[in-house]
């Protein structure tokens, strides 16, 4: 596996690069767009956009089964049968972006105009944001089977750049719209369609381009058409839940908070989905090789891969958690300048729940490459929805409004509990190393550091800014210290040892 994981290291450079700049690009665009916007349509924005996003959870669910099969296909180098997962994963799209026409356009508009907290005079502006936020969903579905494609053949560099070309078009879209006098709102939303529509036909033309699997010809093969929907059918189930939860939640807020109380929970999911892409575009890395594992039946090399994914992508998410927990509020100021009541709570408990993620992650590829998937997708679908109602009655009892993502967090304790549990029970895996490991280990390195971290900068006074690089750079040399001090095994430091001296003998030769 000695090549695979060079190939997992600069695929995990690519993307590392890439989350990186796209997160300065997508955090500046959202400052640029609350500025334009305003407070007010900014949080209509987050509801209406996210209420038809709510009809994408298909997306995600169909992405990562499209990656499942074609990774294994490729895995067994039988390339008609890429062929074939390729044309009857764009069937199955193509069916999908039909039913969610139809459910949108009935359910969707109903709750949009009936349920939703908008002021009256702001409803012709949040239904063709709710049309053309629908256009750029569906576009993305039917564009799945490219992205999986470009993922399963591990060529990240592509990927990371069209991704960074997508946010820079993206950013442009909030300076164009200071140009505009009225109807900024249905002018955002036009663009971004516009750029969704960029994306797919770029994304089209480069797998035709370098893949001979990826050209769509009709086909129907009915085992693997059945096999396909079955899981699929369970992930859609899956995800459905999350996206559930995460738009049940933006609904409970701005019905019992309003279009302020719900821009403060669109600011933290902006913060929340850009660090989450920080902390995946490592795992997406690690997921190929991990499939691919399992797939062939290499125990060794599939726990070595889910512990190494674990590990390292918990991490790499540290030197970005630990500096904005400790100066939420002042980067939050930096970066919005008007910032609506309780951004700064509501932005660390996505963090949080972002550190769990970054564990179950890698459990969960395993999972989807092991097959079996019906019992552990009913159980942590049944977790995450549970969680909905829950939040509902802390709203009910008068709690605040970052008990919501209270819940949340509590929901994927348990489900990181339960995917070590499926995973001992169905395929040869150490838990008990897991837990020691990589949750406990990963905790205490967390906890470790944003102490230390703390008590350092606490003891110093200068100005804003001067704070904030010091806020950095004290918080990484901690991070740094602590990891190769508790984080990694005699192993691990003895890798990263041999590495270093590698890198120094090279760099002395030139």
């Amino acid at each position: 596996m000695g090549s695979d994981k060079r190939r997992i290291a600069k695929n995990s450079i690519y993307l590392y690069m890439r989350m990186t700049l796209m997160m300065g690009v997508s955090l500046y665009t959202s400052r640029v767009i609350l500025e334009n916007l305003g407070i007010e349509d900014f949080g209509i924005f987050s509801v209406v956009g996210g209420l038809a996003v709510l009809f994408s959870f298909f997306n995600n669910a169909l992405n990562g089964s499209t990656q499942r099969f074609l990774t294994v296909s490729i895995g067994k180098n039988d390339m008609i049968e890429t062929k074939n997962v390729f044309s009857m994963s764009m069937n199955c799209h193509m069916i999908i972006s039909f039913v969610i026409l139809i459910f949108a356009e009935t359910i969707g508009l109903w709750f949009l105009n009936t349920q939703l907290n908008i002021p009256a005079a702001k409803m012709h502006a949040a239904n063709w944001v709710y049309q053309l936020a629908l256009l750029s969903c569906v576009l993305g579905i039917l564009n799945v089977p490219y992205t999986g494609s470009i993922i399963a053949y591990e060529k990240m560099s592509y990927f990371a750049w069209s991704s960074v070309i997508s946010a820079m078009l993206k950013l442009g879209v909030a300076w164009l719209l200071v140009v505009t006098d009225s109807e900024r709102l249905i002018f955002y939303a036009a663009f971004l369609a516009v750029v969704a529509i960029i994306k797919f036909v770029i994304d089209r033309i480069y797998c035709r381009i370098r893949f001979s699997t990826c050209r769509y010809n009709f086909q129907w093969n009915g085992d693997l058409f059945k096999e396909m929907v079955s899981f699929t059918g369970w992930n859609i189930l899956k995800m459905g839940a999350v996206m559930g939860v995460s738009q049940g939640n933006n609904m409970l807020i701005n019905i019992y908070g309003g279009t302020v109380a719900s821009a403060a929970m669109g600011i933290a999911n902006q913060v929340n989905g850009n660090v989450y892409g920080f902390m995946q575009n490592v795992q997406t890395a690690f997921n190929p090789q991990i499939t691919k594992a399992i797939t062939c039946n290499e125990k060794e090399d599939y726990q070595s891969l889910i512990r190494m994914c674990a590990k390292v992508s918990s991490y790499l998410l540290f030197f970005l958690a630990v500096p904005l927990i400790l100066e939420m509020n002042i980067i939050l100021k930096l970066w919005l300048k008007d910032v609506p009541v309780n951004t700064g709570t509501l932005c660390m408990f996505s963090i949080v729940s972002v550190y769990l993620d970054s564990l179950i992650g890698p459990l969960s590829t395993a999972v989807m490459a092991h097959g079996a998937i019906q019992r552990y997708q009913i159980v942590t679908s049944v977790l995450w929805i549970i969680s909905i109602p829950v939040a509902w009655l802390y709203l009910q009892i008068g709690m605040p409004f970052e008990y919501i993502l209270v819940s949340k967090v509590i929901a994927q304790i348990i489900i990181l509990g339960y995917s070590l549990y499926f995973l001992k029970k169905n395929i040869v895996f150490e838990v008990v190393s897991f837990i020691r490991n990589e949750c406990f280990t990963t905790l205490v390195v967390l906890v470790s550091s944003l102490w230390i971290s703390y008590l350092i900068i606490s003891n110093f006074h200068y100005s804003v800014l001067g704070n904030l690089i010091l806020s950095v750079v004290s918080s990484w040399a901690v991070l740094i210290f602590i990891i190769l001090a508790i984080g990694l095994t005699y192993k691990e430091r003895l890798a990263v040892k041999n590495l270093l001296f590698k890198k120094v003998i090279a760099w002395k030769k030139l």
